[in-house]
């Protein structure tokens, strides 16, 4: 019996000059609304505090900085195949500004791009022997956190190394299946990305470099590991930044190591009905996330150290009561100066008021699910997060340690 409805799908795309085999695009999205109260007034002056080396580290979303509703998110997704190995995808987010989240663009490349709205964008080609191909504009294959999609997460909001490290690059990645799905099983990607964000002018030459293994084991356990390799923006007049202390390093070695910069992490979790659990760790060098490179010599360096380091880890745990009720657990560190590297004689962030480089979030919450066979229907978060006290300068009135912990609420409803 002929079916009208794909009769005219059909008859339409040959119409468009597309293949029949083509598929109608899938428009999808989702909505978060937050209520955020603060437990303190420190996070709304976070941004008066003109002399505070952690800012860039915090990289406080914008809902945090004030108590009330704020819209975190509308993703729109539009996907489809030309052909039967040939997919594509859209997403943007028309909530997004020019402004970024992070005082230091370098951190969340999204923070200096002028076409932030358009978040994914590109064509998967599917190859024979389990081979895919994929060119476009999306995240470069970094941490577990930061690359599981927004419907699905747990929380609120990621973890410090999937905001950090989880931006998107315009690139390309070829990536190869193997092993049996029932058993043992596993995907090892490898790509090459701008390394300059989404800017539409690509002003580093050189490439980053990346690589992902990722590995399932049964259906309970997934793991695997990734890195990558990049160095600072080459072209034009590039000349050294000054560092702070003795024995500084020279110009010709801070051009030398062109602002070397890397990530290496490895993660594992664990899934049942009932329990969700999940450990990742991060360790690399900051480089020209904190410059020691510029076109103006005056500048000094970003950061403490040539080679300065840092090392995040995180720790999941999740409890579900009949697909409906979960109950959530995080911790979540950070050290921004991994080894203690600097050249001034003494530490200079109890110079600058803090205790140490080091932040840590404790998270517990809780979430109710609308529609137990879809997470992504619809949710209810309630999230408190406890905060380190250091990442703030003390401000007038102040003494000590100061820091801000956060109440929020989220709505999600997904289509």
């Amino acid at each position: 019996m002929l079916n009208l409805k794909n009769a005219f799908i059909a008859s339409t795309l040959l119409a468009a000059g597309l293949p029949a085999a083509a598929q109608m695009p899938k428009v999808g999205g989702l909505v978060q609304v937050w209520y955020s109260q603060m437990m303190d007034s420190n996070l709304r002056n976070y941004d008066t505090q003109t002399i505070n080396y952690h800012k860039s580290f915090f990289n406080a979303a914008p809902a945090f900085k004030e108590n009330g509703l704020a819209i975190k998110r509308i993703d729109v997704r539009i996907s489809g195949s030309f052909t039967d190995n040939l997919e594509y995808w859209v997403m943007f987010d028309p909530t997004i500004t020019t402004a970024g989240r992070s005082a230091n663009p370098n951190i969340n490349t999204s923070g200096s791009d002028a076409n932030i709205v358009l978040q994914d964008v590109y064509i998967k080609y599917k190859m024979p022997y389990n081979l895919e191909l994929q060119v476009g504009q999306y995240k470069p294959l970094q941490t577990l956190d930061g690359l599981i999609p927004p419907s699905d997460s747990l929380f609120v909001e990621n973890t410090m190394m999937g905001l950090l490290f989880g931006g998107r690059d315009r690139g390309a990645s070829l990536s190869v299946g193997f092993g049996d799905k029932e058993r043992l099983s596993g995907r090892f990607h490898a790509g090459v990305f701008n390394a300059s964000g989404k800017a539409s002018a690509d002003s580093n030459s050189q490439k980053d470099l990346v690589a992902r293994l990722e590995m399932n084991y049964g259906k309970h356990h997934a793991f695997g590991a990734y890195t990558l390799q990049g160095i600072g923006a080459a072209g034009g007049s590039i000349k050294a930044r000054s560092f702070e202390g003795i024995n500084v390093p020279s110009e010709a070695e801070i051009i030398d190591n062109n602002d070397k910069t890397t990530n290496m992490g490895a993660f594992y979790s664990f899934q049942s009905d009932k329990i969700y659990a999940s450990a990742e760790f991060i360790a690399g060098l900051w480089g020209r996330r904190f410059p020691s490179l510029a076109s103006n010599a005056e500048l000094s360096a970003a950061r403490e150290h040539l080679e300065q380091s840092f090392l995040g880890y995180a720790g999941v745990f999740a409890y579900k009561i009949n697909k409906q009720h979960f109950f959530l657990a995080r911790y979540d560190t950070m050290n921004f100066n991994s080894g203690d590297k600097w050249y001034t004689p003494a530490n200079p962030y109890l110079n600058k008021g803090y205790s140490n480089p080091r932040y840590t979030e404790i998270t517990l919450g809780y979430t109710y699910v609308m529609f137990p066979e879809s997470y992504r229907t619809a949710n209810i978060k309630v999230n408190y997060i406890k905060r380190d006290k250091g990442f703030l300068m003390p401000m007038l009135g102040q003494t000590g340690e100061q820091g801000g912990d956060t109440f929020v609420i989220a709505l999600q409803v997904g289509f």
